[in-house]
């Protein structure tokens, strides 16, 4: 009964970016519309400068197995050192499985093949991204396994580096807007359903007794929103992404129209979905206000006679 319990709450975890990651698909790839929207979107990348696409190729050329492994032994070593094993494994748990269900969706899903108009199986598509989840789901890992104090300085870098890393894809032309969509949900599914997501320092405070003054709007917001630091880091990204892009499109002629506009708006949708997913999906809970335990009233002694 143990198991189907927590069977049931993984899958109550991660049903809203399961949704998500089929809605993408549903929408990008199954639906004529959607296909050449997003092809358009692709093809407005040519006119970023070479420069721009060699800086990314040496991004996306960082990730392998290699490196991904060292990322995974460094996070079960870290873990291990704060007394906290199992949220390590199930962080790596979550990295391995988004890593590897993102191949099994590209062999298994039917793609659609541009250029002859057919619908081809088991023939290795390119929804989701490989290299997006993984990035992603790395940066999740980090965040999960860290304290409060370092996931405040870290989730900044991580939502900049995050974010380089999956627009990179698409303007080196590896992948489509929507495979890279599709990678921030199945990562973050991942890692909602090994309850990654929840520290155990979390879990215990929420079992804390709070006070019994309700919290105002203003603070839940405040709760919900990034920190400047964040804010910061993802602005910095953001332009240095869309100056880059703006560039090309501006002095590239050629695809300075439509396909340009298009190429843009995606960016800046899978930049506000980056952030969303790492700086929204775990930011730090503060500690409750611990309600006073009233001293019980003392009782006179007895007399001695």
């Amino acid at each position: 009964m143990a198991v189907v319990e927590h069977l049931r709450e993984s899958a109550r975890a991660a049903a809203v970016p399961i949704g998500g990651l089929a809605l993408t698909y549903l929408l990008a790839v199954l639906t004529p519309w959607g296909r050449t929207l997003d092809s358009l979107s692709l093809y407005g990348r040519h006119g970023t400068g070479w420069s721009v696409r060699a800086a990314d190729l040496l991004v996306l050329e960082a990730i392998s197995v290699v490196t991904l492994t060292l990322a995974l032994i460094a996070l079960v070593l870290v873990s291990g050192l704060r007394g906290r094993w199992q949220l390590g494994l199930r962080s790596t748990a979550a990295v391995i499985g988004a890593i590897l269900s993102a191949e099994v969706l590209k062999w298994v899903l039917p793609s659609h093949d541009q250029w002859t108009g057919e619908w081809s199986w088991l023939s290795g598509g390119s929804f989701p991204s490989g290299h997006a989840v993984t990035v992603t789901s790395i940066s999740l890992a980090v965040l999960s396994i860290s304290s409060d104090n370092w996931r405040r300085r870290l989730v900044g870098p991580l939502v900049a580096g995050t974010a380089i890393a999956t627009t990179a894809t698409v303007t080196v032309g590896w992948h489509r807007p929507s495979d890279v969509l599709g990678s921030l949900f199945l990562a973050t599914a991942w890692h909602r359903a090994m309850r990654a997501d929840q520290p155990a320092d979390r879990r215990l405070r929420t079992m804390l007794p709070r006070g019994s003054r309700p919290r105002t709007v203003a603070a839940r917001l405040q709760d919900r929103l990034p920190s400047a630091q964040t804010a910061t880091w993802w602005a910095g990204a953001c332009t240095l992404i869309l100056g880059a892009a703006l560039e090309g499109a501006l002095t590239e002629i050629r695809y300075g129209g439509i396909a340009a506009m298009a190429y843009l708006c995606s960016l800046a949708v899978l930049l506000a979905a980056v952030l969303v997913t790492i700086a929204l999906a775990l930011r730090p809970v503060p500690s409750p206000a611990l309600r006073p335990v009233p001293s019980p009233a003392l009782r006179p002694m007895p007399a001695r006679r």
